[in-house]
């Protein structure tokens, strides 16, 4: 079964299902406490182990008073530290009573503080039930506290759902967020499971089961990008296909000194399939670009050192006909720029990926993205889409997920928002999530290479967001290919497009 990703809206719904269904709130919290408990026994122990679980007054807090009275029927020694009062649903105040009944100590954080840091500095295990997927915002004073000293013993952190600060659907953390070991879920992973900077704070998820009936699952909107899906969208290659069936890229790309993001984008579109790149350039440029690649087409547009504006009708032309058009890798952020990318979404009737500077002459008037007649993928990166957006990256880093969907949906585009985890955002609302990549692609050139690859597989006649998403997971792999021979450090753009054909070769037969 492939991995089901939900947001915090959908997981209410299908606990509210589930609850209408006839199973009582209470057994749902009894199983997911339960869930948890065994988790830590199969981890950790239980018998003579301290354990100390931090419960808030929602339902998350009432999990927690069933790990406590679980684990302590087992043998733990337990103490519960409340941050937040008592519980105030009936169903976690009834948890609540049956761990008092059981005289299992109970300190309230806000009138014994001190006794609080002397359990956490003791306890093999912290039991994080304090928020679970709820918390939005800024953390509450005692329970940062909590977590700073939580964060500096030598307790293992167990996170019921979601770890204290993070928020579930953005991947934001609040300043003092707890870093779990291990975070136990229920009923799917969550967004901040698989996206940073939150999935730095999850540890090792666990997803268990609490008893939900299949029938109460909803149709998720949110999808890990994986190889089964990128062996199925890949174009077949026929035996007795020429360059043509295999499509033409046309690129507008580059400026004189900056040639070598035209060179890396042109170099991953022939790697990746493409029948034919054919480049928009100026006669300097094409001094310097003919010199390192032999496959391309160039088309020279004027002898100014860079495109101008006055080339627009002219690469308009040269690029009806082609297979998919590329724009904006290193192209330079100016007025010459912003003309031609106009002139282009204007009259551009086949697949357009807009990239790098063309994503930053975009920023200034996104609205003519209103006029094109074309499939459109955008490919920012965290800088660019904060300008794209008009905000701060900081505020861009707080909702990125939001931003998304609201660029992908309001303008009928394809969103690649680049990062750690690349977030692909289709114009129905769909969100898929690449897991795989690593540090050592964030270099110079790699988003250039990503967004060849992407416009050679629109140029074969694959969708744009399929060509979005395969591009992405091909990229990555390709960059994890790299550094495992080279070395996360010493891995470059050029690296990796050496290393592109080995990521094909995964889905050739």
């Amino acid at each position: 079964m492939s991995v089901i990703i939900y947001t915090k809206e959908q997981t209410i719904a299908v606990e509210n299902a589930t609850m209408s269904g006839g199973i009582a709130q209470q057994r749902l919290m009894e199983n997911a406490g339960s869930a948890v408990a065994k988790v830590i026994r199969d981890n950790y122990g239980c018998r003579s182990i301290n354990v100390c679980v931090i419960c808030g007054s929602g339902n998350n807090g009432g999990d927690g008073y069933v790990v406590a009275r679980r684990l302590a029927k087992d043998g733990a020694e337990v103490k519960v530290i409340m941050f937040d009062g008592q519980p105030r649903g009936q169903a976690a105040a009834n948890m609540y009573s049956f761990v008092a009944g059981m005289g299992i100590e109970i300190i309230d954080a806000k009138v014994n503080f001190e006794h609080c840091r002397l359990i956490i500095s003791n306890s093999d295990v912290v039991v994080d039930a304090a928020y679970g997927f709820g918390f939005h915002g800024n953390m509450p004073a005692e329970l940062a506290d909590l977590c700073d000293i939580i964060d500096n013993s030598a307790a293992s952190v167990v996170a019921i759902d979601v770890p204290s600060g993070v928020e579930c659907d953005s991947g934001a953390v609040a300043e003092h967020t707890l870093h779990a070991d291990i975070t136990v879920t229920f009923i799917s992973h969550k967004l901040c499971h698989m996206i940073y900077p939150s999935a730095g704070y999850c540890g090792r998820v666990i997803l268990t089961d609490i008893g939900i009936p299949q029938s109460c699952y909803i149709p998720s909107r949110i999808g890990v990008i994986d190889a089964e899906y990128v062996g199925g969208v890949l174009p077949t290659r026929p035996d007795d296909g020429h360059k043509g069936t295999f499509g033409t890229v046309y690129e507008v790309c580059g400026s004189y000194g900056m040639c070598g993001a035209a060179a890396i984008s042109a170099a991953a579109a022939m790697k990746s399939g493409a029948g034919l790149v054919k480049m928009a350039v100026s006669e300097p440029m094409y001094r310097l670009l003919g010199v390192k690649l032999t496959e391309p087409v160039f088309d020279i547009c004027t002898d100014a050192p860079s495109l101008t504006g006055d080339c627009a009708e002219h690469i308009c032309c040269s690029a009806a006909r082609a297979d998919s058009i590329l724009i904006g890798c290193g192209s330079g952020d100016n007025n010459d720029t912003q003309r031609i990318l106009q002139s282009v979404i204007n009259t551009a009737r086949n697949p357009v990926v807009i990239d790098a500077d063309g994503i930053n002459v975009l920023a200034r008037n996104i609205d003519i993205l209103r006029n094109a007649d074309c499939e459109l993928v955008l490919t920012p990166h965290i800088g660019e889409m904060a300008r794209l957006c008009g905000v701060s990256v900081d505020e861009l880093m707080t909702n990125r997920v939001g931003y998304g969907e609201y660029i992908a949906m309001t303008y009928g585009v394809v969103v690649v928002m680049k990062d750690a985890n690349t977030l692909v955002f289709s114009p129905d609302g769909c969100i898929y999530i690449n897991t795989i990549g690593n540090s050592g692609m964030a270099t110079a050139g790699s988003g250039d290479m990503l967004a060849g690859i992407i416009a050679s597989l629109l140029a074969q006649g694959v969708s744009a967001s399929d060509a979005a998403r395969a591009g992405v997971y091909l990229h990555a792999l390709s960059g994890d290919n790299a550094a495992q021979q080279l070395g996360k450090r010493s891995v470059t753009a050029t690296d990796m497009l050496n290393f592109l054909h080995t990521a094909f070769l995964q889905f050739d037969t």
